[in-house]
């Protein structure tokens, strides 16, 4: 099963008298913020171009320069191999040769929710690496990148290497990148109360983060911390702070109030601006 990525949705209710939505992100240490994420593959035919939007996992020298090599996969024997867009061709690793396909999907994920995990030496996978294919048994592949011949290319981790194509031959390597998703944040805003417009409820659930870790959050102004707490990440990547009320009340320094949450496990911070007061 492929596993899902870290995603952040802003879900924009009715915002009422006083405040309005606003998905401008403010930065805090590394503080990251995300966007709804639209994760899929699209299948290209002989013929068809690849799409403008298909995500670029490497490139390599050629006269003059560089190209880039966009993820791609292959059917091959009842699996589903990745490999790297060549062309119009997808060039992928399989039965320790190099092969070539003229049907084939490429992956469409925008560059900047995806990220790459450095292994090391034989390293173990990143949580919610993204899944590019299977073997006919079944065996999950994970798409992985490595360096080689002077370029950067896209391949499947099979065991404890990242095998990739060139020149022929299936490759492997024991130092590879893995490609996986970032966390993502769920905000959902609601319809203020109606006797004091200024409260505004809101509900916030976090997708796609360390299983089984532990997440710190705070809400804050412009000026200092409104209210915080902890939450418990499940075994899905899953948490929920519950649903909560903050008024913009007199007085109080106007300006726009942010959630900041933090991943104890990586150490990364994901924000997002809930609206301004």
């Amino acid at each position: 099963m492929t596993r899902m990525l870290p995603m952040l949705f802003l879900l924009t209710g009715l915002v009422g008298t006083g405040c309005a939505a606003n998905t401008t992100a403010t930065d805090e240490s590394s503080a990251r913020s995300a966007e709804a994420l639209t994760v899929y593959w699209t299948h290209v035919s002989p013929g068809m171009a690849i799409p403008s939007n298909a995500f670029v996992g490497g490139s390599e020298p050629i006269p003059g320069g560089y190209r880039n090599l966009q993820i791609c996969r292959a059917s091959r024997d009842g699996g589903m191999h990745p490999g790297k867009v060549i062309g119009t061709a997808c060039s992928y690793p399989y039965g320790g040769g190099e092969q070539w396909a003229g049907d084939f999907d490429v992956l469409i994920v925008p560059q900047a929710d995806a990220f790459w995990h450095a292994t090391g030496q034989a390293g173990s996978l990143p949580a919610f690496a993204l899944q590019g294919g299977w073997e006919a048994n079944g065996t999950a592949l994970w798409i992985c990148r490595a360096h080689y011949a002077g370029g950067l290319h896209p391949g499947k981790v099979v065991g404890r290497m990242c095998n990739i194509s060139y020149g022929g031959s299936e490759i492997p390597n024991p130092t590879y990148d893995v490609l996986a998703l970032q966390p993502h944040l769920n905000v959902d805003l609601r319809k203020p109360l109606g006797t004091i417009p200024q409260v505004h409820p809101w509900h916030a659930t976090g997708s796609n983060f360390t299983p089984n870790g532990s997440v710190d959050w705070k809400m804050t102004w412009p000026d200092r911390t409104w209210s915080s707490g902890s939450a418990s990440i499940n075994g899905n990547g899953d948490f929920d702070l519950g649903a909560r009320s903050d008024a913009c009340t007199p007085g109080i320094t106007p300006g726009a109030r942010t959630l900041y949450v933090y991943d104890r496990s990586t150490g990364e911070w994901l924000s997002q601006v809930l609206f301004n007061c």
